[in-house]
């Protein structure tokens, strides 16, 4: 009786939810900086009905980077093999309508989803998977049935458990998207740390804060800002419905912008839309690595990895390639050096003594067929004609 009054709650919030108004304008959704000093930055296009369904020109996107303009490679982001993981804040009373509206909105955006494998976790008390990863979104909303309220909500501590509900190794485009209640005073989890987990999986991250108009940020608003996520506020849970159907048009208009990044730090980057009558720009600033000092030439992925040149002393070097510094392996190179170079001495002052004449004179040239013979000596022994197959071999010990 429980689950079927919650969602009949549900259904009567669709029913007298408002329609939805989205001002034109241009979101930056997400950042890609895997191949830093390449960088992909992915934006949604918010256009007037006027435009609905039309793909955007390239040059109707343009990015600036430090108010630097950067030649920008613009296509639209790929549509198939799409997940989307809905995170739920439902630390919340059930007697104030709260709870109904957030389930009716998730309800009502995961079956206007288009072909994509959806997900759903709830933060509110303990953390734990609502409805598993599936592509019946018919299954996947009788999970959301099974939501219950809770007094408290660790809305960053389920950020893991909820990326964890992406595919191992799949390649499509991930979208998590994080509905916040209210203030999230229980969360275990830094949003920094929240952030790496959304950034690690590779997802863009659309972070739907409902409170109150001037109502105080709450931990969502931090790990928006740390994910290079949207920030969408919303002032009544009433209004959930029109928001997610923001997020449901942006899966099908948006792009890709991916440039050569000259920067290094933190640093705002700017899209500016510029079509028609529609014109709208969006600052975020990207976590760009601080790997390059100020007027330093950036390196690429490769050239960072690879191995430096051997710099410092002799000893350094020495000990560097693994030559202990001692006595004896010190001065090995040394040593050999000049053993060759005294056995070289030794043969060629052998070889000068042989060749040269008794009486200190220059030994003359034989002609060709005949001994050498110095003067005043007789002739050497003839050398031995036994075949080299016929010699006695010296035995080894």
């Amino acid at each position: 009786m429980v689950l079927a009054g919650l969602l009949t709650a549900a259904l009567l919030t669709l029913v007298a939810a408002p329609a939805r108004g989205a001002p034109e304008t241009v979101a930056v959704v997400a950042a890609d900086l895997s191949d830093y000093p390449e960088v992909t930055v992915t934006v949604a296009a918010r256009l007037p009905p006027t435009l609905d369904g039309a793909t955007l020109p390239p040059q109707a996107l343009r990015l600036s980077e430090a108010g630097a303009a950067r030649e920008v490679a613009v296509s639209p982001a790929p549509t198939e093999d799409l997940e989307v993981v809905l995170l739920l804040d439902t630390s919340v009373s059930s007697d104030d309508g709260t709870l109904s509206a957030v389930v009716g909105a998730a309800v009502e955006f995961v079956l206007g989803l288009p072909d994509a494998r959806v997900a759903v976790v709830s933060s509110g008390g303990q953390p734990r998977v609502v409805a598993p990863a599936s592509e019946d979104h018919a299954e996947v909303t009788a999970g959301l049935g099974t939501v219950v309220a809770a007094a408290d909500g660790d809305l960053l501590g389920a950020v893991p458990l909820a990326v964890d509900q992406f595919s191992e190794g799949g390649t499509g485009r991930r979208i998590l998207v994080a509905v916040s209640t209210g203030p999230d005073t229980a969360s275990a989890t830094a949003s920094a740390g929240a952030a790496a987990a959304v950034s690690r999986a590779g997802a863009a991250l659309y972070a739907l804060d409902v409170r109150p108009a001037g109502g105080e940020a709450g931990a969502l608003a931090q790990l928006a800002a740390a994910a290079i996520g949207d920030l969408l506020i919303v002032e009544d849970a009433g209004e959930l419905v029109g928001v997610l159907d923001v997020v449901t048009d942006d899966l099908a208009n948006s792009y890709e912008l991916s440039y050569r990044s000259e920067e290094a730090g933190p640093t705002p980057v700017a899209v500016t839309l510029d079509q028609g009558e529609v014109k709208a720009e969006s600052t975020v600033t990207l976590p760009l690595p601080s790997d390059a000092a100020d007027g330093e030439t950036m390196t690429s992925p490769t050239e960072a990895n690879a191995d430096p040149a051997p710099s410092g002393p002799p000893e350094a070097l020495a000990a560097r390639d693994g030559i202990a510094d001692s006595p004896t392996t010190g001065r090995l190179p040394l040593l050999l050096i000049t053993g060759v170079a005294l056995g070289l001495f030794v043969i060629g002052a052998t070889v000068l003594h042989r060749s040269a004449p008794a009486g200190g004179g220059r030994a003359g040239r034989s002609a060709p067929g005949h001994a050498r013979q110095s003067a005043g000596r007789p002739p050497a022994p003839a050398r031995s004609t036994v075949p080299r197959s016929a010699r006695p071999t010296p035995s080894r010990a």
